[in-house]
């Protein structure tokens, strides 16, 4: 994920792991982020 893109969705530019924190709805922030992608395509 892109560090701007972190930073935006309240996670830490420097830390790996938080791509595994969930986010309201259910899904993982690196979840969220390639859905994004995918509707960007």
């Amino acid at each position: 994920m892109p560090d701007e893109w972190e930073k935006t969705h309240g996670l830490d530019a420097n830390n790996s792991e938080d791509r595994n924190k969930f986010g309201k709805d259910g899904y993982t922030m690196l979840e969220q982020y390639l859905n994004g992608i995918k509707q960007g395509i």
